[in-house]
C-alpha cells in the first residue's frame, strides 16, 4: 500500500510508508525542495486545507503551515 502524490499549486507532495515527505517543485525541472523524515510509517495520502497539509503516521496526526 502507498500514499498518492498530491499537487498544491507548482509543488507536489509525496508520502513513502516509510515516513519520508518529499515537497517536489514541478517545473521544466523537477527540484526537491525539501525532504523530512517523520520516522514512522505513513500510509495515508496527506491532505491540504486552509493552507496546512495535514499528515497522518502511524502514531500521530501533523498539521504543517500557517
Amino acid at each position: 500500500m502507498a500514499t498518492s502524490p498530491i499537487a498544491a499549486g507548482d509543488k507536489i507532495v509525496v508520502a513513502s510508508v516509510r515516513g519520508v515527505v518529499t515537497v517536489i517543485q514541478a517545473d521544466d525541472k523537477l527540484k526537491i525542495l525539501a525532504k523530512n523524515s517523520f520516522s514512522e510509517k505513513i500510509f495515508a495520502t496527506p491532505a491540504i486545507a486552509q493552507n496546512k497539509i495535514y499528515l497522518r503516521t502511524i502514531g500521530h496526526l501533523y498539521a504543517l503551515g500557517e
